[in-house]
């Protein structure tokens, strides 16, 4: 809650002049015409009630969630009426009172919204008073302001908001808001008034977090820095050295150290360079919560060694004990300590010496004593005499990465970025210097900063990143370059990291406030405000920070916590956890460095080095599988030298041979992490082997086998470390949602083998085409706007590892993201070592609903790759194939074709089906020599030696079963005969086709051919030498000549019969004899059809002239007898024509004319 007390005189207090007063200056009084006029409100005081329940005047706007608005007419801070808005769905509700009141170029142009009001519960979220301004055309003009937002419990309390009118304000919106909260917020007794201003200003706003937020203006006073005194109570604090509460840099700081259920009162001085007062602000008073939340979700202890001992801090975490509290130094006796969180002096200890907070005999946190003496971080003596050395004899990836960074130094190398150029330069020639030890890089270093002051300044758009992603350079600059600066250039850099910290401890955004800390906006801004306290605490008049940096250390635990599953994965994908890397890590080994340690089980939790392994290609590109809205190149500057001191020993082979491929020595142009060499100097492995076959311990299976992660519902699948053709397949379907950047990447499917992309996703493109995964009616999963893309409600069924292999088994469910009745995916990825095939992946998607759809399946590779569909194609060849510049080729197969259409639209295959249900079942595999080809026996395909039969995909264990019959060698050849005329003394159209294989190594299977093309196949039982026989049933082939041979197959090979040629004459039906009984010529008689002996017909057609008038269907027995008899009743005299035609598929033939006289 934000409480101004800052000085106005408000329009209607004019009224209080006496008439004598305004005689006396008739003159100078402006005329009625002449005089602003002021909004106003309808039912201010919310005291009339609607039919519906909704104050009249107003009306409501409920873009989200579910709230109910109620009036109680004794409710109000003096026993008025008051309006309640109280959610019914807890933290998702949003519903404001809406009122729009035209204004125009009398109305006055600054406005002040007042109003009272109170809290109940309030979780989080933007709730306030909030004016916005729109023009004629109704767009807006001025935005609401950002807070101060309100949250947690409180009485009755007033709050301003101020806006100013531009011309073309045609309206205005006064808006009481439940925004993003669970809990009730009260509103009573708006007023609108025009603000006049002295010149002065400040608010302090506490946050349900504990600091309170204070923020002042003063106007035409330029100040060097600003003093913040402090009182508790309401009597405004005089400005002296026992109500200093800190001197801040920016017009705006954090007050860490207010304590619950406190009433304050605040005033802020403006000071020059030496200190002399040029402006006073107004007091403001404020109260804070009875209990903040979100507090501490681990209890830490911090130590710093100071001139007159050590100084300590600590916090208890929610739900630990805080009986019987006591911090100990080293093996010195423990102090008692009381409350959740605090601060002690103790005795002097050396830096290291281990410090533990306790309850009774529980064990709450430990650390080290930090070290007062710089550097304190990074770069100790023992680590600039490796790096000393390692240049000395020449190790190529840090000479290089050495020389990469002082050529940037020098000019003569890559550029540094163009924002925050200057400090991203102090924070490598700080560097320089540590190492070095020569004067004039901390020269350069300090000079750098000085040029890139003006980056430290406030920010309309986006702060937090802007400045937090500059500014973290601060503090290894000033910790490293420290020993060779003069105090006084000390002081000046201290100045530029206070003004810093000042802005970000107030800084808010949708993405810092919300339920939860999972955006990479807390690693940026909260990490860096932490490393910069770190790096200068304790020195000069900077302060300890104790409760700020507490605070800190909670954000960013709670970021590593809600974040990233235990594997990594984060919602955002690879390139957001790179741009947060860049941040965090630095800030966690800065806090290691100083003795912090309640982060270490916080980080080792998350198995980021993991999923760079399964992720991150060995690309010149730095390709990475596609997850979230990311990719799919060239986010892996900094990335690998940051996860080398954080993963286990036995995988650093694996790690460092990424890095030497996509940043290092085995590139074509080594890179050396760009701008961040800084990271491959410090933290390259050069002792360890680059060999990933040298990978060992317990976690080498955990890498290699595949990463399965059901809480997000991400998979990803890798064949090897070893080269640009690895193969990286990953596959998401969205488990769960956090605000921020989201993606429609249920059943989404990303590949990348033979250094080619086979199937890639939008990233943050919302253009279905772009996307390798299911669509319903040509559409991705329905989606609000960036932070609200999906639902977030995949559920995963059943994943598995195979062993020995880097493949596995999925089972999803993503009917809820998709919204139809069901969506359900099985999924295999074979990635063991085969024959032509290196890649199998099986696919078996199962979609349904209450109405139809148009299901869509899609592949999109990359530009390069060449698209053909054979829709044509039997059912075991390919349905399409994707073919790389080398000639690798990734081979779609899909056994049932039937309903099911296929076109590739702008280098997007997409398989489709219509109606209530569509099932897919395919089988995609890649290879280096080519498309492949299959076997389909039964439903099941036989690929590349292994059985693959979709409909049974759960069963599959350790990779697909391969087609195993203990043959040493190939099948004896076989010989084919047919009984086409043996049979039935006919060669008509069915006919058996037998082949025998009489003596030798037996066949597991027999494929049949007739003129080149494969009709039939069959499994044999093989028993070697014995002879096999299998007979194929052929029917309905027409007159022609057929050539046959048949493929015998087993695991050693296969061979192919000689060709056997059937002539068939015989496949139409014979001629039918057509005769009748019209004896006595009445014109009512039996026309008969006999075929005596011949090929049946199944079916007549009878006619009289050139009439049908009859047909119908016939039994067949070839050769045997079929008769056909017709009823003609009462024709008329004359002669009548009549004919019979026997048809079956392979053709029909007529009769002789029978003609008949009636008499």
């Amino acid at each position: 809650m934000s409480i101004s007390l800052r000085p106005r005189l408000r329009t209607a207090a004019a009224t209080v002049l006496t008439a004598a007063l305004l005689a006396a200056i008739t003159s100078l009084a402006p005329t009625a015409a002449q005089a602003a006029e002021l909004p106003a409100l309808t039912n201010p005081t919310f005291a009339d009630v609607s039919p519906n329940g909704v104050p009249a005047g107003w009306g409501t706007w409920a873009p989200a969630g579910a709230a109910t608005v109620t009036v109680d007419q004794s409710a109000g801070p003096e026993g008025g009426p008051a309006v309640a808005i109280a959610s019914d769905s807890g933290p998702d509700a949003r519903l404001a009172l809406t009122q729009r009141i035209d204004v125009d170029s009398s109305t006055a142009r600054e406005l002040t919204l007042t109003g009272w009001v109170r809290g109940d519960g309030l979780t989080g979220g933007f709730s306030m008073l909030r004016i916005q301004a729109y023009d004629a055309a109704g767009n807006v003009v001025v935005p609401v302001n950002s807070g101060p937002y309100l949250t947690g419990t409180f009485d009755w309390r007033t709050y301003f908001t101020d806006i100013v009118l531009p011309e073309n304000a045609a309206r205005i919106s006064v808006e009481p808001i439940l925004d993003r909260a669970g809990g009730t917020i009260w509103f009573a007794d708006l007023s609108i008034t025009e603000t006049v201003d002295d010149g002065a200003t400040l608010t302090a706003s506490p946050n349900e977090r504990g600091p309170v937020e204070l923020s002042w203006a003063f106007e035409d006073v330029q100040a060097d820095r600003y003093a913040v005194h402090r009182t508790e109570g309401t009597t405004p604090p005089t400005a002296s050295p026992e109500t200093r509460l800190k001197v801040a840099l920016a017009p705006t700081t954090a007050d860490a150290t207010a304590e619950p259920g406190t009433t304050y009162t605040y005033l802020v001085l403006a000071l020059d360079a030496e200190g002399e007062v040029l402006a006073t602000s107004p007091s403001a008073t404020t109260t804070t919560a009875g209990t903040f939340a979100d507090r501490t979700v681990l209890s830490l202890v911090t130590a710093l060694v100071t001139d007159d001992g050590t100084h300590i801090s600590w916090a208890v975490a929610d739900g630990e004990p805080t009986s019987d509290l006591t911090v100990q130094v080293g093996s010195a006796g423990p102090t008692s300590v009381e409350g959740y969180e605090g601060s002690v002096q103790a005795a002097a200890a050396s830096p290291g010496t281990e410090v533990v907070l306790r309850s009774g005999g529980t064990e709450l946190a430990r650390a080290e004593v930090g070290a007062s003496q710089h550097p304190r971080s990074l770069v100790d003596a023992d680590v600039a005499a490796r790096i000393q050395a390692d240049l000395a004899a020449g190790e190529p990836t840090i000479t290089g990465a050495w020389n990469a960074l002082t050529a940037r130094l020098d000019g003569t190398g890559s550029a540094y970025p163009g924002s925050a150029t200057e400090l991203y330069r102090a924070r490598d020639a700080a560097f320089a210097y540590a190492v070095t030890g020569e004067q004039s890089y901390a020269q350069d270093a300090y000079d750098a900063i000085m040029a890139g002051a003006d980056w430290i300044t406030a920010r309309e758009t986006n702060m937090g990143l802007e400045l937090g992603r500059g500014a973290l350079n601060l503090a290894p600059a000033y910790d490293l370059a420290h020993a060779g600066w003069t105090e006084a250039q000390s002081a000046d850099v201290r100045d530029l990291m206070t003004r810093t910290t000042d802005l970000l401890s107030t800084y808010h955004h949708d993405t810092l406030d919300g339920a939860d800390r999972a955006s990479n906006w807390v690693a940026v801004t909260h990490g860096t405000e932490l490393a910069l306290l770190l790096a200068a605490r304790g020195d000069g008049d900077f302060g300890t920070h104790d409760e700020r940096i507490t605070y800190l250390i909670n954000q960013v635990a709670r970021h590593l916590q809600d974040g990233y599953t235990e594997t990594g994965w984060t919602q955002e994908g690879w390139d957001y956890f790179h741009y947060a890397q860049l941040y965090l890590f630095p800030s966690l080994f800065m806090a290691q460095d100083a003795g912090v340690r309640a982060l270490d089980p916080v980080l080792a939790d998350v198995d980021f080095w993991n999923l760079a392994l399964h992720v991150v290609s060995s690309r010149a590109d730095g390709d990475v599988s596609q997850f979230g809205v990311s990719g799919p190149a060239n986010q892996v500057s900094g990335t690998f030298p940051l996860l080398f001191s954080t993963a286990p020993d036995g995988v650093l082979p694996g790690l460092k041979h990424l890095y030497d491929h996509v940043q290092g020595v085995a590139t074509a142009e080594p890179r050396f992490d760009d701008v961040h060499s800084m990271f491959a100097v410090l933290y390259y492995p050069s002792e360890v082997s680059s060999d990933p076959a040298d990978m060992s311990g317990e976690a080498v299976q955990q890498a290699q086998q595949a990463l399965l992660d059901d809480e997000a519902g991400f998979y990803a699948f890798r064949s090897d470390v070893a080269g640009t053709d690895d193969t990286l397949i990953s596959t998401s379907n969205r488990n769960t949602q956090h605000k921020g950047w989201a993606a429609a990447e249920t059943f989404a499917l990303s590949w990348m083998g033979h250094d080619t992309t086979w199937a890639q996703q939008g990233s943050k493109s919302h253009d279905p085409l772009l996307w390798s995964k299911p669509l319903v009616d040509g559409e991705l999963e329905p989606f609000e706007n960036q932070y609200n893309t999906v639902r977030g409600e995949g559920v995963s069924l059943a994943s598995r590892a195979f062993e020995g292999q880097g493949g596995g088994y999925v089972q999803l469910d993503g009917s809820a993201n998709f919204e139809v009745t069901t969506a359900e995916r099985e999924q295999v990825v074979d990635l063991a070592p085969g024959g032509d095939a290196d890649a199998i992946v099986a696919i078996h998607d199962t979609f349904a609903d209450t109405t139809s759809h148009s299901w869509d399946w899609q592949l999109r590779p990359d530009e390069t790759v060449t698209i053909a569909a054979f829709p044509d194609g039997a059912a075991h060849e390919p349905l399409f194939t994707f073919t790389g510049t080398d000639g690798a080729t990734l081979s779609g197969f899909v056994p049932d074709r039937e309903d099911l259409t296929v076109q590739v639209i702008d280098q997007t295959l997409r398989l489709t089906r219509t109606g209530a249900t569509a099932e897919f079942g395919i089988v995609l595999a890649t290879s280096a020599s080519g498309a492949l080809e299959a076997e389909l026996l039964d439903g099941v395909l036989l690929l590349d030696g292994r059985v693959i039969d979709l409909a049974a995909l759960a069963s599959v264990e350790d990779g697909f079963p391969t087609e195993t019959d203990d043959a040493t060698q190939p099948p004896a050849v076989g010989v084919l005969s047919s009984d086409n005329g043996w049979d039935t003394g006919l060669r008509d159209g069915d006919y058996t086709i037998t082949m025998n294989m009489w003596w030798g190594s037996n066949a597991s299977r027999v494929h049949l051919y007739e003129d080149g093309t494969l009709i039939a196949s069959e499994r044999l039982d093989a028993a070697s030498p014995a002879a096999q026989e299998v007979e194929f049933d052929l029917t309905g082939r027409t007159d022609g000549d057929y050539v046959y041979t048949a493929t015998l197959v087993n695991s050693a090979g296969s061979t192919t019969t000689a060709p056997l040629t059937v002539a068939v004459t015989d496949a139409s039906p014979g001629v039918p004899v057509l005769s009748h009984d019209n004896w006595d010529g009445d014109g009512s008689f039996t026309l008969t059809a006999d075929l005596w002996w011949g090929t049946n017909a199944d079916r007549y057609r009878l006619y009289q002239g050139e009439e049908l008038i009859a047909n119908g269907e016939l039994e067949t027995a070839t050769p045997g007898h079929q008769r056909m008899a017709h009823e003609v009743a009462s024709l008329e005299p004359g002669s009548h024509v009549y004919r019979v035609e026997w048809i079956n598929d392979a053709g029909s033939t007529s009769s002789r004319e029978l003609t008949v006289r009636v008499r």
